[in-house]
């Protein structure tokens, strides 16, 4: 043990620059796991936001999830859940069987309306603009508590409490708007909390359209029981009677602590549920490019020093010794850089967090939960890193009989020339050598490289491994293809990795003639690549990483939003939309020849992918019955125009319907946003479905299923001849308090997970092409040191600094391009797949991306090439 610990001493005093690079690795590595690793874990942790029923010891809602029980493939039974978010309501009765409980002080029910306001001079406040005011019934704001500033409760239908606001009054009146129905109102009072027009309890039932029904039920605990008290007594009330709710027959849910803020914001748990599976594949895909990173390096370290190996062999130490004296070097340089990386990720999961939540992609009710014992968790990400290093030492095959240091003898392991340098053994320009050590007699015929064929094999298994992945994200959808897409990209690359010297061989049979075109530089460039093909091999592998990687996360989002959006403005045909009211209130308004609302949802699918089974959750549109394309043009390949829309119809995307095995006339059954299982005969079948969504809609069919049935805007079509600004005038003065948008914008369906994956793909494109970039530089640095002897032999013969800048600029070019085109090789074939399948189209990606990554990889490879050459080419021959 003092031999291997002596040993590893003086070998890491003495390869430093080698080292460094696999430091800086391990570095980001663990910074990058870790970071991930905390917001995984602290979106799990999370909860929903609790506002509106802060004062209520125990909150009971409907069961917002839908679950599926299904036979799998081959037996068994599994079974599924998925979000809703849509407002799942409880019947009327279940106040009064609360209010018998035991320990019960108050019963409030809630019902939540979505309203317009204007005041009475016709300025609309900035909801107006886009966005909805909450109404409520004055009793459920004991629930929060928000207390009354000034004035008092409504007595009357007419009489209302609004929020703090500029410009709004005691005495004032103003006009709400829920839906199509208008009705003015006087302020009694002012509240605080966020903006809330406070009713009467029966006043906000009407303005609701549900009688019979309560959104959610408040109950305050007398004094003395506590909440877990009170929630053993609410559930097993709620179970005597049989409570269910009014959507799927559920019993309802009774939420206490932080589960109260599930009854209040809907969109909080399949937010959290859709960013965990974004996390954990960008994990996977984070873990993946480490391996290939980390054994990369690790690898190319312990071949520059295969000479000093074979010759502890030599000198009779054992292949334990060595291999220990090598682990124990990678465990003091990875362990070092792991701990330092545990301690960025907390800053790095700060700055992906904050991010998120600017990006949207953290809902807005959704709080992420950090406690203190999660922190400590980074330390098994970095214990992990570390396992991955101390892997590479494994596969490097360290420590092998004398002679036989990783499968080579002396002086070829390295890559260096022991006798005389390729190019410079008196042959003729046109005549170079094939090898490069010259053997002596002594030595013996040179040894077989047995690995050779296993080592095709298995790089030749990872291509078809990648390619089957490629063809298998074609029968997903969504983020789901892209993130399969990614994981099929980096497997191929790792068998271009594993058979890297036959690539090697294959870039020079194709450059090295015109590189010996180029004159003496070329030659010798030629001369040095061929002669070791692995070093080459290794130089390119980083450089394929880097152009691959960044091409596929970049280019399937790309694609997705570019085919999206050419859709979304070819559906469009609206001379102008209105936001604030209904298409039936701009019936009759002189020059408006069609309106039509548009409605956004989601619905949950239920299906199986190749005997799988599947909830998959998409974002949906509901639409005026008879839509016509003077509106809004789906792009119908299929159906009746004229059923577009209309009650128990739905036109289905002509993708999806493939993918269903359905067709016109044929019946789909679909989860709608409140849980309610329906069964639609498909009318239609469209192509637009990347901007309009798989699933189309009548509006009245959606709404019934909606927490706030307001349209997202009314999309307006002018009569011919008429003129456009005369028109939107007519619409103002008509409906106060509407917004006409002379430009609006185009129509489109952006799901959960696509939201996420465009906010997480530019971190994950950065941070990974940090660490691609940084593999890069100090491998191809690496490649330069372990060639200093050569360099210096070089210059003694006579070759010019000039020279030899332009032989290394040359191999630098050829490293450049067959990265470049290989990359673009593993990033097509995913690809093409992706594109064809989901959008019909051609993968692409902005001129501006692409050459970013042209130019990084440029600069990085000629950094990595011509810095660590300066200080031999500084030195006099």
């Amino acid at each position: 043990m003092t031999v291997v610990r002596l040993l590893a001493h003086r070998s890491l005093r003495a390869h430093r620059t080698a080292w460094a690079a696999v430091f800086a690795a391990v570095l980001l590595t663990s910074t990058l796991l870790g970071a991930t690793a905390l917001t995984a874990g602290a979106t799990a942790l999370g909860h929903a936001r609790v506002e509106r029923y802060a004062a209520a010891e125990v909150v009971v809602a409907g069961d917002h999830t839908t679950r599926w029980r299904t036979e799998e493939f081959g037996g068994g039974t599994r079974r599924l859940s998925a979000g809703l978010t849509e407002r799942v309501r409880l019947p009327a009765r279940t106040v009064g069987i609360l209010r018998e409980v035991d320990g019960v002080a108050a019963v409030t029910a809630d019902h939540l309306a979505a309203l317009r306001v204007t005041t009475t001079g016709g300025s609309a406040d900035g909801t107006a603009r886009g966005r909805t005011v909450q109404g409520r019934p004055w009793p459920a704001a004991a629930l929060a508590p928000h207390q009354l500033r000034a004035g008092r409760a409504p007595e009357r239908a007419d009489e209302v409490v609004v929020a703090a606001a500029p410009g709004a009054g005691i005495g004032d009146r103003i006009s709400v708007r829920a839906g199509a129905v208008s009705r003015a109102y006087r302020i009694v009072g002012i509240s605080g909390g966020p903006a809330t027009v406070w009713f009467t309890t029966a006043e906000a039932r009407r303005l609701t359209g549900r009688t019979g029904t309560a959104d959610a039920v408040g109950v305050r605990a007398a004094p003395g029981v506590s909440a877990r008290t009170l929630h053993g007594r609410v559930r097993a009330a709620l179970d005597r009677a049989g409570v269910r709710d009014t959507a799927a027959g559920h019993p309802p849910r009774v939420l206490t602590g932080d589960g109260r803020g599930l009854a209040e914001h809907l969109g909080a748990a399949p937010a959290r549920d859709g960013l965990l599976m974004l996390l954990a594949a960008v994990g996977g895909t984070l873990l993946l490019v480490s391996v290939l990173v980390i054994a990369s390096l690790v690898a190319q370290a312990l071949r520059q020093r295969a000479d000093e190996l074979d010759l502890l062999r030599k000198v009779g130490a054992s292949v334990r010794q060595v291999r220990a004296a090598v682990g124990r070097e990678v465990t003091r340089v990875a362990g070092a850089a792991a701990l330092l990386g545990s301690a960025l990720a907390v800053p790095a999961y700060l700055a992906l967090t904050d991010r998120l939540r600017r990006t949207g992609v953290l809902d807005g009710g959704l709080v992420v939960s950090a406690p203190w014992w999660l922190f400590p968790g980074v330390l098994v990400t970095a214990a992990l890193t570390v396992a991955l290093a101390r892997g590479a030492v494994a596969t490097a095959r360290v420590g092998r009989s004398p002679g036989r240091t990783a499968g080579r003898t002396p002086g070829r392991a390295s890559g260096r020339t022991p006798v005389g340098t390729p190019g410079l053994n008196c042959r003729p320009p046109g005549r170079l050598p094939r090898r490069t050590a010259v053997r002596t007699p002594s030595q013996g015929p040179a040894p077989r490289d047995r690995s050779g064929g296993g080592r095709r094999l298995t790089g030749l298994v990872l291509l078809a491994a990648g390619a089957s992945a490629a063809a298998t994200a074609t029968l997903r959808s969504g983020q789901t293809a892209a993130a399969m897409v990614s994981a099929a990209a980096v497997t191929m690359i790792a068998g271009c990795a594993v058979l890297g010297p036959w690539i090697a061989r294959g870039a020079l049979a194709v450059l090295g003639g015109p590189l010996r075109r180029l004159g003496p530089a070329g030659r010798l460039a030629a001369a040095a690549s061929g002669t070791n093909a692995a070093r080459l091999g290794a130089a390119i592998t980083p450089v394929v990483l880097m152009c691959g990687f960044a091409a596929v996360q970049l280019s399937a989002g790309a694609t997705l939003q570019r085919a999206g959006g050419t859709e979304s403005v070819q559906a469009l045909r609206a001379d102008f939309a209105v936001t604030g009211t209904t298409a039936t209130a701009l019936r009759g308004i002189p020059g408006v020849a069609a309106a039509t609302d548009v409605l956004r949802s989601t619905v949950v699918l239920p299906y199986k992918n190749l005997g799988t089974p599947e909830l998959e959750r998409l974002p949906v549109l509901g639409v005026s019955p008879g839509a016509p394309a003077a509106t809004l043009d789906p792009d119908l390949v299929e159906g009746d125009p004229g059923a577009l829309g209309t009650p128990g119809t739905v036109a289905v995307g002509a993708t999806r319907a493939d993918a269903l095995g359905i067709r016109v006339g044929s019946r789909l059954t679909l989860r709608m946003g409140d849980g309610t299982e329906r069964s639609f005969r498909v009318a239609a079948l469209h192509r637009r479905s990347l901007a309009l969504g798989d699933f189309l809609f009548g509006r009245d069919d959606l709404a019934r299923h909606m927490s706030a049935p307001v349209p997202d805007q009314v999309l307006v079509s002018v009569t011919p001849g008429a003129a456009e600004d005369t028109v939107r005038a007519a619409v103002t003065k008509r409906l106060p308090g509407t917004v006409t948008d002379p430009d609006p914008a185009p129509v489109r369906t952006v799901s959960e997970e696509e939201r996420a994956g465009s906010a997480v793909s530019a971190v994950l494109v950065a941070a990974i092409g940090a660490l691609t970039a940084v593999t890069v530089v100090t491998t191809l640095a690496l490649i330069t040191t372990g060639r200093r002897e050569e360099i210096a032999l070089l210059r003694r013969v006579g070759a010019e600094r000039r020279q030899i800048r332009r032989m290394l600029s040359a191999e630098t070019a050829v490293v450049v391009l067959t990265g470049l085109a290989l990359g673009a090789v593993v990033a097509l074939v995913p690809l093409l797949a992706f594109a064809s399948v989901l959008t019909g189209s051609l993968p692409w990606l902005p001129p501006a991306q692409l050459a970013a990554i042209v130019a990084a990889t440029v600069l990085t490879a000629c950094a990595g090439t011509m810095l660590p050459a300066r200080p031999s080419l500084r030195r006099r021959p």
